[in-house]
């Protein structure tokens, strides 16, 4: 009896063993899957020999930076339009009148007689003269 409980004993060690074997490469971590990116405090990317490298799970530079950009940009231009409605009524307003006063210089440069119908006479007018 004492053959068959070590017979069952070094069975069962065997599955333990094997199991272990088995189950133990399954816990560790996988191998990197995608690109790594090491960049020096420039912002240029170099090659990694010798350093500590840790995987993102971002294919580009621009996904890894969108969120957080993202967020700052929500963060900066929160309240914009209410702070620029004032400007941006005062400054129609200009335009409004500067626009009003070229359409004047405009009618008067025409009524006088001295500006050609078309464009390509003005730019025959000038080529002549730098000839001439």
């Amino acid at each position: 009896m004492n053959t068959q409980a070590h017979s069952s004993k070094s069975r069962w060690t065997f599955l333990l063993t094997l199991c272990s074997v088995l189950i133990l490469p399954g816990c560790s971590d996988p191998k990197p899957d995608g690109h790594a990116y090491v960049m020096n405090s420039l912002g240029i990317t170099l090659p990694a020999s010798g350093i500590d490298i840790t995987y993102l799970p971002y294919n580009t530079r621009a996904e890894f930076f969108h969120e957080p950009l993202s967020e700052a940009y929500t963060y900066a231009t929160t309240g914009l339009n209410a702070a620029l409605q004032p400007l941006c009524a005062e400054a129609n307003e200009i335009i409004a009148q500067k626009m009003d006063e070229l359409d004047l210089v405009r009618q008067q440069l025409l009524q006088s007689g001295n500006l050609p119908d078309t464009a390509d006479a003005c730019l025959n007018m000038c080529t002549s003269r730098i000839s001439f």
